[in-house]
């Protein structure tokens, strides 16, 4: 009995077996290219990354607002009331993405800075420069990446289920068969959400390098890593010196009971804690002298 496309269903099952995997490897190649990527211009290559763009590295766009509350709050430039809401203190710094999250900062929560933020000129602009430097992965790239995953797996799909049609057809048994397709299927439908999901920024191989090399040299007092920006830019606001600050200003996680909660597993701005140096929270009142936290 002729094998239907010339295949026997054993050796087809193999080769099947074989383009499964294949879209992986695809995408961990393109991944490591991706990773290894040269700069796309050699304008200002040699400039020194600033703890925002470390905090970029390392954590994404998140790290980075996480990073810029951290130094403004250090620097007075913002205060933390003891309700968790974010207000300037009326100065207006220089730096460009600074004076974004001082003007966004009008009584709101961090994750409403972080989510007016997110959408910045001045945040995209950053993403822009690492991108052309080589240090992160353009986001285009990674799209990339996912739509031709995604393509192979579905034509993959549409192999197996020919062949499983052409096999019923001819009343082979399909069972291996089967299962396989039901696989490709599930694999091409994972596809299509990750293709979907938001791109969370991956430093290139030299962007790691850089960040690593920073990180080597925090103890210097000349480090860019240095004080709370640098400890936020590197692990996230868990890493603020001060706890009761870290609790106020901590993203909310979700809860078991599907409502949310503080990050951060100590009291937030009680009193017994201190919100900045030399003041401490009354209940209810604001943190500070001056009505909030940091100065």
């Amino acid at each position: 009995m002729e094998n239907p496309w010339g295949i026997s269903g054993p050796a087809f099952i193999q080769i099947y077996i074989g383009l499964l995997i294949a879209p992986l490897v695809v995408r961990f190649i393109l991944g490591i290219g991706a990773r290894i990527a040269k700069p796309t211009t050699a304008i200002d290559t040699g400039r020194p990354l600033t703890v925002y763009e470390y905090a970029y590295l390392a954590g994404g766009q998140n790290r980075v607002i996480e990073t810029l509350i951290a130094a403004l709050v250090e620097r007075g430039l913002l205060r933390v009331s003891s309700d968790r809401k974010i207000r300037a203190t009326g100065a207006i710094p220089g730096d460009p993405l600074e004076a974004a999250v001082v003007k966004t900062a009008t009584g709101k929560s961090t994750l409403s800075i972080m989510v007016r933020m997110r959408s910045s000129a001045e945040l995209k602009a950053l993403a822009t420069d690492l991108e052309r430097r080589g240090l992160i992965v353009p986001n285009s790239r990674t799209r990339t990446i996912r739509k031709v995953v995604f393509w192979l797996y579905l034509a993959v799909l549409a192999i197996g289920f020919a062949r499983w049609v052409n096999g019923l057809s001819l009343n082979r048994p399909v069972g291996y068969l089967t299962a396989l397709v039901i696989v490709a299927v599930v694999a091409t439908l994972i596809a299509r959400v990750v293709a979907k999901r938001p791109i969370k920024a991956k430093p290139t191989a030299k962007g790691q390098s850089e960040l690593s090399k920073e990180k080597s040299r925090t103890g210097h007092h000349n480090a860019v890593l240095a004080g709370a920006a640098g400890l936020v830019a590197v692990g996230g606001m868990t890493m603020y010196p001060d706890p009761a600050l870290s609790a106020a200003l901590m993203l909310p996680v979700a809860s078991s009971g599907g409502g949310w909660s503080s990050g951060y597993s100590g009291s937030s701005c009680s009193s017994s804690s201190s919100c900045s140096s030399g003041s401490s929270c009354g209940g209810g009142s604001s943190c500070g002298g001056g009505g909030g936290c940091g100065g």
